[in-house]
Formats: C-alpha cells, sequence, structure tokens
C-alpha cells in the first residue's frame, strides 16, 4: 500500500490526519503548513493500514457510518459522570471542589472501595 492509497482510505472513514498516523505508528507529525506527508510505509504499517478496507467493508455491513469511529472525548466531553459525582460527594477524600477526571479503572476501583 502507498502512502496515497493510505490517505484514500483515511479519507473514506472520516479519519483525522494525526490519528491516523498515529493508527499506524508513523513517528512524524503533520507539518506547520498542514500538508500532509508522503512517506513510504514500512511492512508493520502496511500491514496495519491494509486492516482499513476491512473496517470499512464491516461498518457498512453493520449499518454504521464512519463518524462512529471518533473518539469519545469528542463525544462525551471534558466532564464525565465520574468526574461529576467526585466533585458533588468528595468521593474517597478528595477534595470535593476540585473535579477530578479519573480512567476506567479508576472508576471500577472508586465503585468497590466507595
Amino acid at each position: 500500500m502507498t502512502s496515497r492509497e493510505f490517505w484514500q482510505w483515511v479519507d473514506r472513514l472520516q479519519i483525522p490526519d494525526a490519528d491516523a498516523l498515529a493508527l499506524i505508528g508513523y513517528p512524524g507529525k503533520i507539518g506547520p503548513s498542514g500538508k500532509r506527508p508522503r512517506f513510504r510505509l514500512t511492512a508493520r504499517q502496511a500491514r496495519l493500514a491494509r486492516y482499513l478496507p476491512e473496517i470499512k467493508a464491516t461498518l457498512q455491513a453493520a449499518g454504521q457510518a464512519p463518524a462512529w469511529l471518533q473518539p469519545r472525548r469528542a463525544v462525551l466531553g471534558p466532564r464525565t459522570g465520574c468526574t461529576h459525582d467526585r466533585t458533588r460527594r468528595g468521593r474517597c477524600g478528595r477534595d470535593a471542589a476540585v473535579p477530578q477526571p479519573c480512567g476506567f479503572a479508576e472508576a471500577a476501583a472508586l465503585k468497590t472501595a466507595c
């Protein structure tokens, strides 16, 4: 797969450029001009990029739009239920006035510990 083909699949799946580069483990970044880099994919990057057509086919079979792949942070926003819960109740001895974001593992631990 060439970088051109890779970018075509990225466009079809509506994946943001920076996320697409992270997906295949590309060490570079998008330059200040915003122009997409042209590069030769390594064997590992090509193997990972070959999953993109399969993802597209699976989404079509499931009747899902490519926008379904967007990161959850865009959907949930900066204030999750866990943050709100700690802010209101001051869970586990933390300051109730300062919201503390937490990850999935920490949220699971709080449910069992508190």
